[in-house]
């Protein structure tokens, strides 16, 4: 890099710097795009799946507390001790969003009883 010793170089340096930004804005972009099209397949598997949702603060209940932790216990530590670490992570989530969703219909028409 040479030295900056007059206006005109200073202003000549700062339109090439920012140029330069200009080019590794978009090549970022391209390569971010790039990469969303690479994991759009498993983002729309984690949106079907529904696992990563938030939870929502008027539908937690202590039965559905229990439950997560039962599942934890019982599946994960007990049932599942030996198994590979790929269905000891995968089987108590997808337990987990199933009795969500049997309490979540349960409470439901129990409800509509009322």
């Amino acid at each position: 890099m040479t030295k900056i010793s007059n206006y005109t170089e200073l202003v000549a340096e700062r339109i090439r710097l920012e140029t330069e930004l200009q080019n590794q804005k978009a090549a970022l972009k391209t390569e971010m795009k790039l990469v969303k099209e690479k994991f759009e397949p498993f983002i729309d598997l984690i949106s079907v799946l529904g696992i990563f949702k938030r939870k929502d603060s008027g539908t937690s209940s202590l039965l559905k507390t229990g439950l997560s932790i039962g599942i934890d216990l019982l599946v994960r530590d007990n049932l599942l001790s030996k198994a590979n670490w790929a269905s000891r992570i995968i089987l108590p989530a997808i337990l987990k969003v199933f009795s969500n969703q049997f309490v979540n219909t349960k409470s439901a028409t129990h409800k509509v009883v009322e």
